[in-house]
């Protein structure tokens, strides 16, 4: 019986947990929507690629990254960054960016390994990483469009700005998620099944 409670037990351990992966990952997914980039361009005119996830990733992303790994465990702010750039897929192309068609494999990827970089180091290592990759391949397939409308000095701006948010969200992240993992403890909340006695 004991064998059974184990099994039992693990299983509603490992839903549980991608139930809050999955959580996390749709307040990441839904709090991009709500972009500011637009002010920020008003207040100080700077334009950069994808400018939401550079400025605001931080808080996008790596919050619920740290979060779900703070709560889950390893490995579950990977499958957080996952989905959060599945989510982003399923919407609509990959920021808008069409050309070339596969671009969306490459935020994609950017952000699996964003979240085992955040996982592994910081946030302010993830999220910058994920940034140029995303910053390479643009500029790789659309040359004319990059030199035309982003000044090299804007870039390197934004860029730190992408570390610094990286970092913040991090370390929020960490706060949070140690709080959480105390207040929910996986392994105290699992039921046990009971044997009937005859």
């Amino acid at each position: 019986m004991s064998s059974a409670n184990n099994v039992y037990g693990k299983l509603y351990t490992d839903l549980t947990k991608f139930a809050i992966v999955y959580f996390l990952a749709l307040i990441g997914y839904f709090s991009s929507l709500f972009s500011i980039e637009s002010l920020w361009y008003n207040l100080f005119h700077i334009r950069a690629p994808f400018l939401g996830m550079v400025l605001f990733g931080g808080f996008y992303y790596i919050l619920w990254i740290v979060i779900a790994k703070e709560v889950c465990g390893k490995y579950y702010g990977v499958l957080t960054a996952t989905l959060i750039a599945c989510f982003a897929l399923i919407a609509s192309p990959w920021f808008g960016v069409s050309n070339p068609p596969w671009f969306g494999i490459v935020g994609l990827t950017s952000f699996i390994i964003m979240g085992y970089l955040t996982e592994r180091y910081n946030g302010a290592v993830g999220l910058p990483v994920a940034v140029i990759i995303n910053w390479a391949v643009f500029w790789a397939f659309n040359p004319d469009v990059f030199a035309a409308r982003y000044s090299v000095s804007a870039l390197v701006i934004t860029f730190i700005l992408s570390i610094v948010s990286g970092f913040i969200g991090d370390y929020i992240g960490r706060i949070v998620g140690r709080y959480l993992k105390n207040m929910i403890n996986l392994e105290k909340t699992v039921p046990v099944a009971t044997e009937q006695k005859q």
